[in-house]
């Protein structure tokens, strides 16, 4: 453990795996709002929330590609969204007006470029890679109780045995942004697993087996107010 401007960096075990991750995303947060003269705390607390979500996605996508294959299903055919044109046009087809969803949920849905992803992202074949590595989207807050949703174009192309991962992953992050926007306490102790819980319900629905036991692993409890189900109505979640 060490101290930068009394704030402590620990090293922490994070679903078994060693990590400073969240903390040292914190860090970039903050020090990336301070150069840019806004409020290093602030930027902090964003880090932290940001770094905090990359972290399970990167655990769910997986650091280990065969294993994903092998045990669990896990491929991606090359498809990727082409445009924020085209996952607009996907959304609109298979989830829910895009315009009424931003507006329920306070949040802005962004299709990922190496241009807009927020400071200590990159866009690398068409993945979002983040501190603590891959993920198909992130949700970051972007102020008051409202948020910005990224998408990564390769999760177009991510499938569990036969089952589409960009619908469920897209409303994935719709439940983080409604999470932000509802002002729900301890956010970031349980606003991925209630994601996941979704996730995880959606691949068994479908006839992934494989994909939804690998969730069901780093499911835990949460607090019903973090339930999925209370999503607008205006969001077709594919489950009932």
């Amino acid at each position: 453990m060490f101290k930068v401007n009394n704030f402590e960096l620990t090293t922490v075990r994070f679903l078994g795996k060693p990590t400073i991750v969240i903390s040292s995303g914190g860090l970039s947060g903050g020090i990336s709002s301070n150069i840019a003269g806004g409020n290093f705390w602030k930027g902090m607390r964003q880090g932290v929330i940001v770094a905090g979500l990359n972290h399970m996605a990167n655990h769910v996508v997986g650091n280990s590609i065969q294993e994903m294959q092998n045990k669990y299903g896990y491929k991606n055919n090359g498809e990727v969204f082409g445009s924020q044109e085209e996952l607009e046009t996907y959304i609109n087809k298979n989830i829910g007006n895009v315009r009424d969803i931003e507006k329920a949920l306070s949040t802005d849905i962004k299709l990922a470029t190496g241009d807009n992803l927020p400071s200590g992202y990159s866009l690398v074949d068409n993945k979002i890679i983040g501190p603590s590595g891959r993920a198909g989207g992130i949700t970051a807050p972007n102020g008051l109780r409202s948020s910005k949703i990224f998408i990564a174009p390769s999760l177009k192309g991510d499938y569990f045995e036969h089952v589409g991962m960009a619908k469920v992953g897209i409303v994935h992050e719709m439940i983080h942004a409604f999470h932000l926007y509802k002002g729900l306490s301890n956010y970031n102790k349980y606003t991925e697993y209630a994601a996941l819980t979704y996730t995880r319900a959606y691949l068994k629905a479908y006839g992934s087996p494989k994909g939804a036991s690998f969730y069901f692993q780093n499911i835990r409890l949460v607090p019903g107010s973090f339930s999925w189900r209370f999503l607008p109505n205006i969001i077709n979640t594919g489950l009932k």
